[in-house]
């Protein structure tokens, strides 16, 4: 497991435990557990848009994203911050051995 990995969402940053798989069938996998710390609401549209409002659990800031739609995959992300103890490759997104516990 990989921990306290930072995910930046516009201008929140969460800290989250991760399993990293080398092949999985979805990019980032996110559950009940982040649902529960970021306190996210969903805004779901007649147009098929969706809109998840995100609450950093340190600040209180609120940020909303657009979910993108299903089979529409978005640009693969790079990190748009410094990356805490280099634990973290930011050309590859390879997590390294020292962060698994």
């Amino acid at each position: 497991m990989a921990k306290n990995v930072p995910f930046r969402f516009e201008d929140i940053t969460i800290y989250l435990q991760c399993h990293i798989l080398e092949q999985a069938a979805y990019n980032v996998l996110l559950g009940r557990p982040f649902e529960c710390v970021t306190q996210s609401k969903t805004h779901n549209y007649a147009n098929g848009e969706q809109r998840i409002l995100l609450t950093c659990p340190n600040t209180g800031n609120m940020v909303e994203i657009s979910a993108f739609n299903k089979g529409k995959l978005p640009n693969k992300a790079k990190p748009n911050m410094p990356l805490p103890e280099n634990n973290l490759d930011p050309n590859t997104l390879e997590v390294k051995e020292e962060n698994f516990h």
